[in-house]
C-alpha cells in the first residue's frame, strides 16, 4: 500500500498517522484499473492469455496465468477491504461482478481456444479470499452468507479455489459454523446443495463434512459410509466407530471396503492379503506410505489378533512392513525368519517371493510382471542369501554360476534389447566397482554399464550394505573376467550409427580399453581398415581420450 503514496505525502502521513479515506479510495480505484487492464485481455485470440506451445499448433486460453496475474492485484486489495467497506462507497456486487466479467470475456474466445461449457475455469486463492471476505462483510449472518454464496456459485462456471475456500470458512467462530451447518442441513434437498455435497471436489462438500463431525456424529458417519466407495479415506472414522462399539466383524468388513476403494482408484478389484502383495498391485504408483492406510492396517492387525486369525495376522504384519518401507531389507528379512516353522510360513514365503520380484523390478526399472518364469539373477540370490542367513560362499557360488550361464546365453547386439539379465549384469558391475574401490580405475566401463541401467533405485544403500556383508568386493576379478569374455557382444557396429553419431561406439571402445588392451588394439586395427572414412567415428574416439 505504501508504494502508492508519493514522497510528498510523508509529512502528511507522519501528522495524520495513516492515509485519508480519499487516499484509500484512490489506491482502490488504481488497483481496479490494473484488474480491468488484465481482464480486457481475456477473449483476445492474440492477447496476453492466448497460450501457444509451438507455432504450428493453435493457441489456447491460459487460465492459470490469468488467475496468477489477478491474484497479484488481489494481494494488494485484501488489506484494504475493511476500510473500503466502512466507507460505504463500494458496491456489494463488485467481486461477484468481476467473475461475471471474466466469464463474459472468456465466451469471446472461439470454441477451439476455450470450450467454456466443458473446460475447468478457476480463480486463484487470493481472489477467492477477497471475494469471500467482501461477501462476509456484507452478510447479516453466517447463514445469509452461505445462502448468497450458493446463489452466486450456481450461476458461475468459474470455480473458487477449494483450499482457500475451506481455510476461510475454518476461521469462522463455532457459533457461525453451527449456523452454516444447520442452514445447509435444512436446504440440502435443493439441487445446488445436492450437487455440491455429493462432489468430493467441492469446497462445500469438505466444509459440510467437517461441520457434521463437530455437530452431528450420526450424520457424519452415515455420510462417511456413503462416500467410502469413492474415497477410501472416509473409511477410517467408520472403522474406529465400529471398534469403539465392540463390533469387530463390522469394522473388518469396512476395512475390506477401504482396501477395495483404495485399489479401485488404480483399476484393481479384490485383494487377498494372504495371497497378493499390496505394493505389487500399486506398481510404480506406490510412492510413499500413507499414514492413514497404515492406521487401517494397524486396526486389521489388532482385529486378527483378537479373533485368533494367526495366518491373517502374520500376512498383514508382512504386508504392513513392506508397504511402510519396501527397501527396509533387514526388517523384512527378520519378519520372514520370525514366521518360519509357524502355520503362516508358506503364506509368508509366497509374499516374500513377490517382494523379491518387486525389489528386482523397481531396482532395474523393469515393467511389472516381466519376471514370471525367468531365471533368477544375482539380486534374487543376494536377497535369498540375506533372508536365509546363508554364508559368503553360498552367494559367491550362485553369482559365479549365474555369470557363466549369462555369458553363454548372450547374443551379439543384446545391448539393443531391453533385457532384464543384461540390466542386472550392468548393475552388479557398477555395484562391485564401487564397493571394491575400483570405480576410478574402470571409469569408462562404469560409464558404459550405467548407460544401460539407471541408478539402481532407492535401495542402493542397503543393497551395498548386504553386498559388503557377503564380501562381494572379492568378486571383482570374476566380474572383470566375465566382461573380457562378453564385451564384444556389447560393442555396436559403426555401420549401425544413426545420423553419424558414434558416441555410444566410442563409449564401449573406451570400456574395452579399461579391461583388455589387446582386444582394444584388435578392434582399433579393424576399424581403421573398415571405417577409416567415418570422420565422426574417429572424432568421437579422440574425444574419449583414446589412443588412435
Amino acid at each position: 500500500m505504501n508504494g502508492y503514496l508519493k514522497k510528498g505525502d510523508k509529512k502528511k502521513k507522519k501528522k495524520e498517522g495513516r492515509p485519508s479515506t480519499a487516499k484509500y479510495l484512490e489506491i482502490w480505484h488504481q488497483l481496479w484499473n490494473q484488474w480491468h487492464n488484465l481482464v480486457i485481455e481475456v477473449g483476445d485470440e492474440e492477447g496476453r492469455y492466448a497460450y501457444q506451445d509451438v507455432h504450428w499448433e493453435p493457441p489456447c486460453f491460459d487460465c492459470g496465468s490469468l488467475a496468477d496475474d489477478l491474484d497479484e492485484v488481489a494481494e494488494k486489495m485484501l488489506p484494504l477491504l475493511d476500510t473500503i467497506h466502512n466507507t460505504g462507497e463500494e458496491d456489494l456486487e463488485i467481486f461477484a461482478g468481476a467473475i461475471d466479467e471474466i466469464e463474459d470475456n472468456i465466451k469471446s474466445y472461439p470454441e477451439w481456444m476455450c470450450d467454456f461449457d466443458h473446460e475447468e475455469i478457476y480463480v486463484g486463492p487470493v481472489f477467492t479470499r477477497c471475494l469471500l471476505t467482501w461477501e462476509k462483510l456484507h452478510a447479516d449472518s453466517a447463514a445469509s452468507f452461505a445462502d448468497r454464496l450458493a446463489d452466486l456459485e450456481a450461476g458461475w462456471r468459474c470455480l473458487l479455489d477449494t483450499k482457500a475456500f475451506i481455510d476461510f470458512l475454518d476461521d469462522f467462530s463455532s457459533e457461525q459454523k453451527q449456523e452454516i451447518y444447520e442452514f445447509i442441513t435444512e436446504n440440502r434437498g435443493r439441487s445446488f446443495w445436492q450437487e455440491r455435497l455429493a462432489s468430493p471436489w467441492s469446497g462445500w462438500h469438505h466444509v459440510y463434512h467437517a461441520l457434521a463431525k463437530c455437530f452431528n456424529q450420526d450424520t457424519y458417519l452415515k455420510d462417511c459410509g456413503k462416500l467410502l466407495a469413492r474415497d477410501w479415506h472416509y473409511g477410517l472414522p467408520v472403522i474406529e466407530d465400529r471398534l469403539m462399539k465392540g463390533d469387530r466383524a463390522g469394522a473388518e468388513e469396512i476395512i475390506k471396503q477401504v482396501f477395495k476403494s483404495y485399489l479401485g482408484r488404480r483399476g484393481q478389484k479384490s485383494w487377498d492379503p494372504e495371497k497378493v502383495l499390496l505394493i505389487n498391485r500399486l506398481c510404480y504408483g506406490y510412492g510413499n506410505a500413507d499414514t492413514e492406510l497404515c492406521s487401517v492396517f494397524d486396526h486389521w492387525l489388532d482385529i486378527a489378533g483378537k479373533e485368533e486369525k494367526h495366518v491373517l495376522k502374520a500376512a498383514l504384519a508382512f504386508q504392513l512392513a513392506v508397504y511402510h518401507d519396501p527397501h527396509a531389507w533387514d526388517r523384512i528379512a527378520a519378519l520372514v525368519r520370525d514366521f518360519s516353522a509357524s502355520p503362516a510360513e508358506q503364506v509368508i514365503r509366497g509374499l516374500c517371493r513377490q517382494w523379491m520380484e518387486y525389489t528386482v523390478t523397481v531396482t532395474l526399472g523393469l515393467g511389472f510382471g516381466r519376471l514370471s518364469n525367468t531365471t533368477p539373477d544375482w539380486l534374487f540370490f543376494l536377497l535369498k542369501t540375506g533372508i536365509n542367513q546363508e554364508n559368503r560362499e553360498y552367494f559367491h557360488d550362485r553369482v559365479g554360476n549365474w555369470l557363466h550361464s549369462l555369458g553363454s546365453s548372450l547374443k551379439p547386439r543384446e545391448i539393443l534389447a531391453d533385457n532384464y539379465q543384461v540390466k542386472s549384469y550392468c548393475l552388479l558391475t557398477d555395484d562391485i566397482l564401487q564397493i571394491a574401490g575400483a570405480a576410478g580405475r574402470y571409469a569408462n566401463l562404469r560409464q558404459a554399464v550405467n548407460s544401460l541401467v539407471y541408478g539402481g533405485g532407492k535401495n542402493k544403500k542397503i543393497r551395498h550394505a548386504w553386498l559388503r556383508k557377503f564380501k562381494a568386493e572379492e568378486l571383482l576379478d570374476d566380474i572383470l573376467s566375465a566382461w573380457q569374455h562378453d564385451i564384444d557382444k556389447f560393442i555396436p557396429a559403426p555401420e549401425s550409427a544413426e545420423k553419424s553419431n558414434y558416441d555410444v561406439h566410442a563409449l564401449w571402445l573406451a570400456a574395452v580399453h579399461d579391461i583388455d588392451r589387446d582386444f582394444f588394439n584388435r578392434i582399433l586395427s579393424n576399424w581403421k581398415t573398415e571405417h577409416k572414412r567415418r570422420r565422426n567415428l574417429w572424432k568421437a574416439v579422440r574425444q574419449k581420450g583414446l589412443p588412435t
